[in-house]
């Protein structure tokens, strides 16, 4: 069973509306990267709220999964030609 929250149904309300939101804009922009933003409220949300073993492995799974997107993007746009000049790195 889920921890008891307070305001567990607004909260889950909010946090959907964000998502929508962000996925509508990054499908409208062709930007991922909104989307995995969007996403990063609830899924956290979601890590603290949920308990049993299968349920918890896989909230985290799904937060190593934004992790991982956005690291790869981290790197990918490190290694475009003057990536470094962009970050502002050496």
């Amino acid at each position: 069973m889920a921890r008891p929250t307070k305001n567990a149904t607004a909260i889950c309300l909010v946090l959907s509306v964000l998502a929508v939101i962000g996925i509508a804009i990054g499908l409208a922009t062709s930007t991922p990267l909104v989307i995995v933003f969007a996403l990063i409220p609830t899924v956290v949300y979601e890590i603290y709220r949920v308990e049993g073993e299968s349920t918890k492995w896989s909230s985290w799974g799904m937060g190593a999964v934004l992790v991982a997107l956005l690291s790869l993007h981290a790197v990918r746009r490190l290694l475009e030609p003057g990536g470094m000049a962009r970050t502002g790195g050496s």
